[in-house]
């Protein structure tokens, strides 16, 4: 998904990196795709869980602030280009958020959002890791323009394995449903040639979106949107 998110920004930005370049990743985890935007410019993680920002400055990312996404400790106009991925499904208010992005984006400057799609394919995991939603293009779109972005680029995402997970939640909803103690039952490492196959799966859809987008469905949907000067 990383592979698909940096597509996207070298797709519509043809130069994303350089030294005027400042990126913001909202929500950033762990600091994996954190340390990716470091070399595109000057990059600073944010996140509101202390063991996430632990976790980032175990990885070497030097710029780090703990805050809430919808209270960004920014002055106006502060970042070139900011992301959020996996982030805004998690929150109450959604449109805020957005309002608060553009707030700190610069006058030209991009988002780049990545979430869930289709609220049929809601299931037990949604649940888990406390998901508000799950959205249709159309939808993005709709809270986008209310919030003054352009969007650039909007694109369902997880395209090759839709049909699978679709049968699988489909199979799941006649099941009963088990009391889960430790985390969600979607969240494994399969064996090693399966992992693989997956991986070649996501790798090839990054390299398509570059042909074929945006893509008509999928499990997810991936923006990138524009602040007009």
């Amino acid at each position: 998904m990383r592979d698909i998110c940096r597509t996207v920004l070298n797709r519509s930005l043809p130069q994303p990196g350089g030294t005027e370049q400042k990126y913001l990743d909202v929500g950033c985890g762990t600091g994996l795709w954190t340390t990716e935007l470091s070399e595109l410019g000057v990059s600073c993680g944010l996140d509101f869980s202390p063991d996430a920002l632990t976790f980032c400055q175990k990885r070497g990312v030097k710029q780090l602030v703990r805050a809430s996404a919808t209270s960004l400790p920014f002055a106006d106009g502060s970042y070139s280009i900011i992301t959020a991925l996996g982030l805004i499904e998690h929150l109450d208010d959604d449109k805020g958020f957005l309002r608060e992005l553009y707030r700190v984006c610069r006058p030209e400057g991009h988002i780049l959002l990545l979430t869930s799609a289709y609220k049929f394919l809601w299931s037990q995991h949604d649940e888990i890791v406390h998901h508000k939603r799950r959205y249709t293009c159309g939808q993005l779109k709709s809270i986008l323009a209310a919030s003054g972005f352009v969007p650039v680029c909007i694109s369902y995402v997880n395209t090759i394995l839709f049909i699978p997970i679709l049968f699988i939640r489909l199979i799941q909803r006649f099941l009963p449903e088990k009391a889960e103690t430790q985390g969600s039952p979607d969240l494994f490492v399969p064996p090693r040639l399966v992992n693989r196959i997956l991986f070649s799966m996501l790798w090839l859809e990054a390299k398509l979106i570059n042909i074929i987008c945006p893509y008509p469905f999928g499990v997810g949907i991936v923006v990138l949107a524009r602040k007009p000067l």
